[in-house]
């Protein structure tokens, strides 16, 4: 898995850096986490620009998306269900 450091925000300021990202420009915040099958990672994918390596082998990937929020009663928005969950309820 590899990460950029806190680009969300930055590359809708400036679209070079979601290019030197994209490239692998060694200027660019990313960095790499090493990992092994069964490897759980959790991170703030909503902060951080986020990739995964392709999966070689009949066994699937799982993804498992946990979401958060401090107040209560808020729920995620029709989009975010649908694309995560494939459903809205």
């Amino acid at each position: 898995m590899q990460y950029a450091v806190r680009t969300r925000t930055q590359v809708l300021n400036d679209p070079g850096m979601l290019n030197r990202i994209m490239a692998g420009d060694d200027s660019a915040p990313v960095r790499e986490v090493p990992t092994v099958a069964g490897m759980l990672v959790l991170h703030a994918g909503s902060v951080s620009l986020h990739r995964v390596t392709p999966t070689v082998g009949t066994v699937p990937r799982v993804n498992a998306t946990l979401t958060f929020n401090s107040l209560p009663g808020v729920t995620l928005n029709e989009y975010t269900r649908r694309v995560h969950f494939g459903r809205l309820r």
